[in-house]
């Protein structure tokens, strides 16, 4: 390590609720982090009030970063808000059964979620009280809503990383947001792109919000041609067949369909990889039946040296979503980091307009069975070259090691400091649907309510929580 990227002055928190779940993209992002702040000397404590998967505690261990979690865990609060948060599911999954078609009962799922990051949050506190320097304590995957909230109920001021926003407040969590209104200022929110910024912004307008893509990149990622023979030896799997990887939850913006539709009607024969979970078995059942080509179903939870393997073995990584879906696509990102080639629906404006022409990718109508099957076809006779090194730095990714300073200039802002610009503004001119203009430097300071000090982080008793496969 090079000794002036040692960091003597800081600290953090790690909060991540998913921590318990195996091989998702929240807890590899938690894993480089880590073994990043070990290589900066910058002291990482992780929390999770839900506990943390066997094989991720055990890494932590090994990278000598103390990990706090489990239901039972913290002080007071923090345990009856994990209890709290358990009974919120609990009604959630109840009332869903009754309301099939309402989003009434989603609000309890975002009550469920504050509820465990308030706890989380409350654990790390306690773990690090009185240590120095003081940690800036970080939300890896936080909600959407309910930011105040969360600053209330846990008393410790934190940095939010928001990916997406599927459920808003509705009137009675509304009210309860607007009563915890003066604690907005205990938090800085990032986002991934620029219309979920807007979107936060227009319900809380004086929210401190910035745009910066977060998913993490390293060059020991890119897979080599030694992995990608071994990958398919395990696999069963001919040097010559076509093998399309088909990765990650079948969620409700995953259109499925789409895929289903076009495999009976293409002329050439592919290999169908399905990886991740939930998925559903009878569409499954008929993809087998219709297909040409073989479909293999790899494995609902996998570990991230499976997931690995699964992006060895296929030739490129196919991301079906339905039209107008606006969301971060982590499966994007790994195509670029990992050094797979992508077959992607055109349902974001933003995404399409970054990756349209590069040689790595091949884009698709959204919802167009033809069109996809067409766009399959084309790569079984004309393979997609594989991205080169610098594909993550056209989606803006991170290193590890750049995130861990990122924190650092947040923690300074979210303590009162200046806002974390770069030369041309960190909250300008993003790839990712950036609307105004560099313009917006001179007028963000004017925007944003830069807090002269924040109360001290007080605690009760001195004591103190998605997907299997990203999206």
């Amino acid at each position: 390590m090079d000794e002036h990227r040692r960091r003597d002055d800081l600290a953090i928190n790690l909060i991540e609720v998913n921590a318990h779940i195996l091989g998702n993209h929240s807890t590899r992002s938690l894993l480089s982090l880590a073994a990043a702040a070990s290589e900066l000397r910058v002291p990482m404590t992780v929390a999770s009030v839900n506990g943390f998967f066997p094989s991720t505690r055990l890494a932590l261990s090994e990278l000598r970063t103390p990990a706090v979690g489990g239901p039972s865990r913290g002080d007071l609060p923090a345990r009856l808000y994990a209890r709290g948060a358990v009974l919120a599911d609990r009604c959630f999954n109840g009332l869903r059964r009754v309301f099939p078609r309402s989003d009434a009962p989603f609000q309890l799922l975002l009550i469920g979620r504050c509820l465990r990051e308030a706890a989380s949050l409350r654990m790390a506190h306690a773990a690090t009280r009185g240590t120095h320097p003081v940690p800036v304590n970080v939300v890896q995957t936080a909600s959407e809503s309910l930011a105040a909230s969360v600053a209330a109920l846990s008393r410790v001021p934190h940095i939010r990383l928001v990916h997406e926003a599927d459920h808003f407040e509705g009137p009675l969590l509304g009210l309860c947001e607007a009563v915890c209104r003066g604690r907005r200022e205990d938090v800085v929110v990032v986002c991934t792109r620029e219309s979920l910024k807007s979107r936060l912004r227009k319900r809380h307008p004086e929210l401190r919000a910035i745009v910066k893509p977060f998913t993490l990149t390293d060059k020991g990622m890119r897979i080599t041609e030694d992995e990608r023979k071994e990958a398919r030896r395990r696999l069963a799997l001919e040097p010559d067949e076509v093998v399309a990887a088909l990765v990650g939850g079948w969620w409700p913006y995953k259109d499925i369909a789409t895929v289903e539709r076009a495999l009976p009607i293409m002329t050439e024969r592919i290999v169908l990889l399905i990886v991740g979970g939930p998925t559903d078995d009878t569409v499954i059942r008929r993809m087998t039946e219709t297909s040409k080509g073989r479909v293999i179903v790899f494995g609902k939870q996998v570990s991230t040296d499976d997931l690995r393997r699964v992006y060895a073995a296929c030739n490129f990584s196919l991301v079906s979503r339905f039209p107008g879906t606006d969301k971060e696509s982590g499966l994007v990102m790994d195509g670029a980091r990992y050094g797979v080639p992508l077959v992607v629906s055109d349902s974001d404006p933003a995404l399409k307009k970054l990756l349209e022409g590069h040689s790595w990718v091949r884009m698709f109508k959204a919802g167009d069975a033809v069109s996809l099957s067409s766009a399959l076809d084309e790569l079984v006779a004309r393979p997609l070259e594989r991205p080169g090194e610098d594909a993550p730095s056209l989606l803006e990714m991170m290193t590890p090691i750049d995130a861990i300073e990122f924190f650092g200039e947040l923690g300074k802002w979210l303590l009162g400091g200046e806002p974390p610009l770069s030369p041309d503004g960190i909250d300008a001119e993003s790839s990712f649907g950036r609307e105004e203009g560099k313009e917006r430097n001179t007028l963000l300071k004017a925007e944003l309510r830069d807090p002269s000090s924040v109360p001290e982080v007080a605690d009760a008793t001195a004591e103190q929580a998605e997907d299997g496969l990203g999206t």
